[in-house]
């Protein structure tokens, strides 16, 4: 990531970060999906959307894997992830 010294130093660090915004957000009503990212493929997206790997792509990326999951599927069911609280 071009922007790494703005992460956390931990994978776990990193979590409890983000599940900390995960509960503010239920907290307040809203319903956060979480979006798997595979590194491999989010690289693949920023070079096909000419941008940098850095917290901006991060979000649109995120943006788009979870509405991604949203969609319907083949069978015309929602691909809502398993781990996604209603």
């Amino acid at each position: 990531m071009v922007d790494r010294d703005l992460l956390p130093p931990s994978y776990d660090r990193w979590l409890k970060q983000s599940q900390r915004v995960l509960e503010k957000a239920r907290r307040e009503g809203q319903k956060p999906i979480r979006a798997h990212i595979d590194p491999d493929r989010f690289l693949a997206w920023c070079a096909e959307n000419h941008c940098e790997p850095d917290g901006m792509a991060r979000l649109a990326y995120a943006g788009y894997v979870a509405q991604q999951s949203l969609l319907p599927d083949h069978t015309g069911a929602r691909r809502v992830p398993s781990d996604a609280k209603s």
